[in-house]
């Protein structure tokens, strides 16, 4: 796996944050399977 960076602002942060939670649980990883979720769904389309 690789880091990935970039900048929104903290209320985009926070809805993220919470929208991984209640779809990943509240734990380490959450974010970047909510990301990587999105991702596939993004590539279904393309």
């Amino acid at each position: 796996m690789v880091a990935i960076q970039f900048r929104v602002p903290p209320s985009v942060f926070a809805e993220f944050s919470e929208a991984a939670g209640r779809e990943f649980g509240f734990t380490k990883g959450a974010k970047s399977n909510l990301f990587l979720k999105m991702w596939a769904e993004y590539r279904k389309t393309r």
